[in-house]
């Protein structure tokens, strides 16, 4: 089986849109070079295209040159200017034409060292004088990126450090070589310093700082060469801000403004946890108040059964005494029929009550005992 190339860069290298805004940095730099249609910008291994395209968009003379036919095939259907060729076929042949600008992109890597020293002279040959060459590579600083993320492509031969690649470039003839680490926003966000007050504060400070050096270091680095005279001040000044925008993502000391408001913020959640504490201490005493207040109706309601029995037995005693005669008293079955409010009737209506709460708290004793 082959392997697929183009589907393999589709699957790891990103969307167009990703590619274009790492590449998209590079712009305000390009635009210093002065590039015109006799010495455009060759990029080297242009793949499908998203370097040209964008150089094209923002009026900048460019072509390319790609090993790949699928790739090539892609570019020239987008209207761009593309050859399929081997570079080092292509650098035979393309003798006497120079260029502005040569750029090359996760290229370098794919090389033999012979190789690399063979493409970096033959690219300074075709550079026309006040030239600049770009080339784009994994960087290995980035321990992710040198353990591990290089070697997912298999055409990669070695990851190349940036000094290694810059001392290269110096040998091949090239002048102030540039090392531009870049797209340091892809590892996280910059990470913070611990004040020098706090206990411990010099260990973590170290680990901080192997951290964002190893693994949030920039994933990528640019070396940027020149033909002849160094730069101009205005090149340098764009090549400083990118440079810049690297360095921003190094750890920070912490301000005497933060360390306050770290200070504020502390003395806010303690005062929130013990507003807290004291609601807490609230409900649970209104929780106790409330139970207590339960066991009180409790007893209350049992005390007012216990008096109301009592009241009736008094009321049964009297009865009895009012009516020495041994008349049998019958309990009456229909209770909704008219009541006499006569003194006997209303004797027997007392206990009839009794009699029914007597029958009462026997069922329910019966209840009790059969569960």
């Amino acid at each position: 089986m082959v392997f697929d190339y183009p589907e393999f860069e589709a699957y790891f290298r990103g969307s167009r849109e990703e590619v274009l805004r790492k590449q998209g940095s590079y712009l305000p730099f390009i635009q210093q070079l002065a590039i015109d249609h006799e010495h455009p910008v060759l990029d080297i291994a242009c793949g499908r295209g998203e370097w040209l395209e964008l150089l094209r968009e923002n009026g900048i003379p460019a072509e390319g040159v790609e090993l790949n036919h699928e790739f090539a095939t892609h570019c020239k259907g987008n209207g761009l200017i593309v050859e399929n060729a081997d570079l080092f076929d292509f650098f035979s042949r393309a003798e006497g034409k120079t260029y502005k600008l040569i750029t090359g992109f996760h290229i370098i890597e794919h090389l033999s060292l012979e190789q690399q020293q063979e493409f970096l002279e033959k690219a300074l040959e075709r550079l026309a004088p006040g030239g600049a060459m770009l080339l784009e590579t994994p960087n290995p600083e980035n321990t992710s990126v040198g353990c591990c993320d290089f070697y997912l492509d298999p055409t990669h031969v070695r990851p190349l450090p940036p000094l290694l690649l810059q001392f290269l470039v110096h040998q091949a003839g090239f002048s102030s070589p540039f090392i531009v680490r870049l797209n340091r926003f892809m590892v996280g966000t910059p990470l913070r310093l611990m004040p020098k007050s706090f206990q411990y504060a010099d260990i973590f400070n170290q680990l901080v700082r192997l951290i964002s050096t190893q693994l949030q270091q920039a994933p990528d680095y640019a070396l940027i060469g020149f033909k002849g005279h160094a730069p101009t001040d205005s090149a340098l000044k764009i090549l400083n801000q990118i440079i810049l925008e690297s360095e921003n993502y190094s750890p920070k000391e912490t301000s005497s403004d933060n360390q306050v408001n770290l200070l504020q913020q502390n003395e806010f959640f303690a005062l929130m946890k013990e507003q807290l504490r004291h609601r807490e201490e609230e409900y649970h005493t209104a929780l106790t108040q409330l139970r207590e207040r339960e066991r009180e109706l409790k007893s209350v309601y049992r005390t007012a059964a216990g008096q109301f029995i009592l009241y009736y037995k008094s009321v049964k005693n009297k009865w009895k005494k009012n009516n020495a005669s041994s008349e049998q008293f019958e309990v009456p079955h229909n209770t909704d029929q008219e009541v006499v409010h006569d003194e006997p009737s209303r004797s027997k209506s007392v206990q009839y009550v009794y009699m029914q709460l007597l029958n009462a708290r026997q069922r329910n004793r019966m209840k009790h005992h059969n569960s």
